[in-house]
């Protein structure tokens, strides 16, 4: 059954109510996007971005930055020139 493997990839669990409540809600998802599907509209080009800038990519503008040690002279902790954090993850 597709809900219960949908649910299965979203890692939620569904009682038999909400499974039969989201699989009439998929359903009807699904058919307005087949009829969407079955426009053709040859005048409209198709919709990449909604601000209508198509490329978003920039050059870095890299600028010089402080100096190593100015940056750690107030650090509580550094280590080989490094700041040095407290281990969050195992």
């Amino acid at each position: 059954m597709k809900i219960e493997h949908l649910a299965n990839l979203a890692r939620i669990n569904l009682s038999e109510k909400e499974k039969k409540k989201f699989a009439s809600q998929l359903q009807t998802i699904l058919d307005y996007v087949a009829k969407l599907n079955q426009i053709k509209d040859k005048k409209t080009p198709p919709l990449f971005s909604i601000n209508g800038i198509s490329n978003v990519a920039r050059e870095d503008n890299i600028t010089p930055s402080f100096p190593r040690a100015q940056l750690l002279q107030n650090a509580p902790a550094k280590e080989k020139g490094f700041l040095k954090v407290r281990k969050i993850l195992d």
